[in-house]
């Protein structure tokens, strides 16, 4: 977990821009708030998940919620149990035509 702003440069000095926290907009949120607070920003994302591959093209979008304070190389394992599941959005299949009378 990280709980507070860091900064870090390369060898030539540049500032490197690796985490959530190292951000610019941390800094300055994080300035605003009182001694010993700090930002738990979240993230939320969504793919695509085919729900059954024997009835057809059903697939459904789940929408997950994590928070920004995890390091990414622990966040993006989803072994670490560090998601929760928001929504679940079923997506039609594709309506096809079969004649004129579909109209």
């Amino acid at each position: 977990m990280v709980y507070g702003p860091t900064q870090a440069v390369d060898a030539e000095g540049d500032r490197v821009y690796s985490e959530m926290n190292s951000a610019g907009w941390w800094w300055e949120t994080q300035n605003r708030l009182p001694q010993g607070a700090t930002i738990v920003p979240p993230i939320c994302r969504s793919d695509e998940t085919q729900l059954t591959d024997s009835c057809g093209d059903k697939t459904a979008w789940p929408i997950y919620l994590t928070i920004g304070n995890i390091h990414s190389s622990i966040q993006n394992k989803f072994s670490y149990l560090t998601h929760i599941v928001l929504g679940f959005f079923q997506v039609p299949p594709k309506f096809e035509w079969n004649s004129s009378s579909d109209d």
